[in-house]
């Protein structure tokens, strides 16, 4: 299986995901075992969060402008928390970015040019436009090349915001320790499952079209051989 058509994050995304949301369920329901206050709780949760991220700078990972965003809106998370003691709040602070990236998608799928298409290549640049006339990829792969990302990336912006939607109604209808074990399971599990559907389908487009372009090439050698 062709690894090239895979983002090569996945992986780590998944391995980091993991210990985030065990962190995550332990800090609050384990607070709350203890009869702390949702928003304490809520406040501790993002203070444990922001200690996670800067272990795993420390261990060696790259302080990006990910990690910088994601320090800025626990810290921003557990202001919000104390300052209004509305456990509310800072989860629907916290769907803040899952919400702007739904909506990054859904605009760059409208307007021709999918982030799932710029993803791909910034991971694996053989999948970049300009690479593929290189894997032997004919005019025509190329157009339906593009068009499956356009489609991907619509419809994992659409299952973004319908989620976002949920989750909004779950917060603001629920009690806060429903809401809280909805979004950290139910809305990281709904994400995970997203990017793994994505990556598999433009993995099996991508190993598709090289298998078809590889077949001209093989009968090729198999008809010089004969010939001898």
């Amino acid at each position: 299986m062709d690894s090239s058509a895979t983002p090569g994050s996945l992986g780590e995304y998944l391995r980091q995901t993991a210990p985030q949301l065990a962190v995550a369920l332990g800090v609050y329901f384990g607070l709350r075992a203890f009869g702390v206050p949702p928003y304490l709780a809520l406040a501790a949760t993002a203070l444990a969060a922001i200690v996670h991220v800067a272990l795993s700078v420390l261990r060696g990972r790259k302080a990006d402008v990910v990690l910088v965003v994601v320090v800025v809106l626990y810290g921003t998370s557990a202001v919000v928390t104390l300052a209004t003691h509305n456990p509310r709040y800072a989860q629907l602070l916290n769907l803040f970015p899952g919400t702007a990236i739904g909506l990054a998608l859904l605009v760059s799928a409208v307007v021709g040019k999918p982030l799932t298409a710029f993803v791909a290549a910034q991971y694996r640049p053989l999948l970049a436009r300009s690479a593929l006339p290189g894997r032997g990829w004919s005019a025509r792969d190329i157009q339906d090349y593009a068009r499956m990302h356009r489609r991907t990336t619509f419809a994992v912006a659409v299952t973004g915001v319908v989620q976002t939607t949920v989750s909004v109604l779950v917060i603001l209808s629920c009690s806060t320790d429903i809401a809280q074990l909805f979004c950290d399971v139910v809305g990281t599990g709904t994400t995970v499952l997203i990017l793994v559907l994505a990556v598999r389908h433009i993995r099996r487009f991508v190993n598709a079209r090289d298998a078809a372009a590889a077949e001209p090439k093989e009968a090729g050698f198999a008809a010089q051989d004969a010939s001898r």
